[in-house]
């Protein structure tokens, strides 16, 4: 078993990747001597480098393709794909993405197995066709737990903590983060907006309030990070700040994740940044609105999840016409469930200094 090569296919985004690194850790605890690769987007490409944990990261980017699915450049890209994965001549493919891309992708590679999750869930039924073997259906648990669970397939039944690789980050950003970190103040929240779908937001105005007042109760400065394009986030919640000044910290990825571990709680939505967070065991205090707590939320750390119920909820749709989960969740309402997290963290914390 010691020659097996394995290939995961998890494109993407990049709290999805998050989800199946725990996956990957027991697939290395299992067959520490095998050749494990991950073929993923660019997005989430440096974290993975950084864990130490993979033979070859292949970086696709199949929205590129999408764009010109019949050009020149994106056949020769594809065709070189497909190539270098049947060149290295892996026993078994792990699609643990669920779509159809993902599992052409998991079937061309010419592994010998091509291994899926359960027909009932998948987001693109037409991915089971590529399976050789499919996982049994996971039911309502988390996505950290339903990726763990497809390694059954291979006689491997995880069990205990999700453990992920000690670090996603690289010296440099160590060094980058250390430099940041002398420039604001020692007892700082994160605070981030964004989210890559547009149900995902909670107004950004409303951060801004938030952050008001976790500064001037607690007195905690606050750190705005965010992704690519969402600078108006920024700009909108530090307005509405005001007077309270937020720090705006640009951050790739993986220096996010060597940041975050120094903050004093992450606030955001069910988004990236959120799950590397709770992967290294910040508090997380989180606003919910098209997904579910129970497959999406904070995992494995200490956590408070606010969403507004209402009859169409954990609709995952990414567009939406009213919005109304997001839209009336007041920030009276959010921040007096941020003031019971904050006063069970802070019990926490005296508990375990007289224990």
């Amino acid at each position: 078993m010691s020659a097996h090569r394995f290939l995961i296919v998890k494109l993407s985004a990049i709290g999805d990747v998050v989800h199946t690194l725990p996956a990957l850790m027991d697939l290395r605890s299992h067959f520490p001597d095998s050749e494990i690769d991950w073929i993923v987007e660019p997005g989430a490409a440096q974290l993975l480098r950084n864990s130490g944990m993979l033979a070859r990261v292949i970086e696709v980017s199949t929205q590129n393709w999408r764009r010109a699915p019949i050009s020149a450049t994106t056949l020769k890209e594809i065709v070189g794909t497909i190539r270098a994965l049947r060149g290295r001549r892996y026993h078994v493919a792990l699609d643990f993405q669920g779509l159809s891309k993902s599992a052409l992708l998991a079937r061309f590679s010419g592994a010998a197995e091509a291994l899926g999750i359960s027909t009932s869930d998948l987001r693109d039924p037409f991915a089971r066709i590529f399976y050789a073997r499919q996982a049994k259906p996971a039911g309502l648990i988390h996505r950290i737990e339903r990726n763990r669970s497809l390694l059954n397939l291979l006689g491997i039944f995880p069990s205990g903590p999700a453990v992920y690789p000690d670090k996603l980050w690289s010296e440099q950003d160590q060094q980058r983060v250390q430099s940041i970190l002398e420039t604001i103040p020692q007892n700082f929240v994160v605070v981030n907006p964004g989210g890559g779908w547009a149900t995902k937001l909670w107004p950004a105005m409303r951060f801004g309030e938030l952050a008001r007042f976790i500064h001037d109760y607690y007195g905690y400065g606050t750190v705005c990070t965010w992704g690519p394009g969402e600078e108006p986030l920024v700009e909108t919640l530090q307005k509405h700040a005001r007077p309270v000044p937020v720090v705006p910290v640009a951050l790739s990825i993986s220096e996010f994740a060597c940041f975050v571990r120094y903050s004093h709680m992450f606030v955001g939505g069910d988004t990236g940044p959120m799950h590397i967070a709770a992967a290294y065991g910040v508090p997380i205090f989180s606003i919910f609105g098209p997904t579910t707590v129970e497959r999406n939320g904070p995992y494995q750390t200490q956590h408070r999840v606010v969403q507004h119920l209402l009859p169409c909820s954990h609709c995952y749709l990414r567009t939406c016409w009213h919005h109304s989960c997001m839209r009336y969740l007041e920030t009276g309402e959010v921040w007096r469930a941020l003031q019971q997290f904050e006063q069970k963290l802070s019990a926490d914390i005296s508990r375990r200094s007289t224990s």
